[in-house]
């Protein structure tokens, strides 16, 4: 039980703390669509940990010591490369995210210069990658308890202080910007981009964890 939470932990920790950093992705992806994005947001729930479900496995059965085995072994050894440049980017433009919403979150909550907000952040990011991949992992695990809590006291919050009408709250989401025109698209392209925060860990985490009952567990 207790490897088992540690790999949802991990999964929760990066999909939501990273894939969901600027807090527009939850805007452009779901609550543009209305009602639908909401749909949208429980295929979501369901697809997400399936995926996830099969990086732990692949990097336990190939046991390997980073992200590149497993792409080769889905991707070929001509296309996966490509794919391990292309996914090497992303996950460097996801870390400027990052760290540029730091820098807006300085500025909106202590009224400080955003580049305090971008040093901070910056030290952290490479604080953390300084250390070795059980400590970063344990890092992530822990940290993703007081994000679940965090969340629920926030969707609490607003069912029971919003006193905008179901209308008004529709002619809102139907006004913001959105990543395609139907809501299917914007859910295969949010699993997609989260699918891609949380390979590199994901795989990693499988190879590593040592508790090979509690992988059997997942797997289970």
């Amino acid at each position: 039980m207790k490897t088992t939470l540690r790999v949802a932990g991990v999964y929760v920790g990066a999909v939501v703390g990273a894939g969901y950093a600027s807090g527009q992705e939850m805007l452009q992806f779901f609550v543009s669509h209305g009602v639908w994005g909401i749909v949208g947001t429980a295929v979501t729930m369901i697809l997400l940990p399936i995926l996830g479900y099969h990086l732990v496995m692949l990097g336990d059965q190939l046991h390997v010591r980073n992200h590149k085995k497993v792409l080769y072994h889905l991707c070929g050894k001509y296309l996966g490369p490509v794919i391990d440049v292309a996914l090497t980017f992303f996950l460097f433009g996801l870390g400027a995210i990052m760290i540029a919403g730091s820098g807006s979150l300085f500025e909106q909550s202590f009224g400080l210069a955003p580049i305090w907000g971008y040093v901070f952040m910056s030290l952290v990011l490479i604080s953390t990658l300084l250390l070795d991949t059980n400590k970063i992992i344990t890092i992530i695990s822990s940290l993703s308890p007081y994000i679940l809590v965090l969340l629920f006291i926030i969707v609490v919050y607003s069912i029971f202080a919003s006193e905008a009408s179901f209308a008004t709250l529709e002619s809102i989401a139907s006004q913001q910007l959105t990543v395609s025109p139907h809501w299917t698209l914007s859910t295969l392209i949010s699993v997609s981009f989260n699918f891609m925060v949380g390979f590199a860990i994901m795989v990693v985490l499988g190879a590593v964890e040592k508790d090979r009952k509690g992988l059997r567990m997942v797997r289970s």
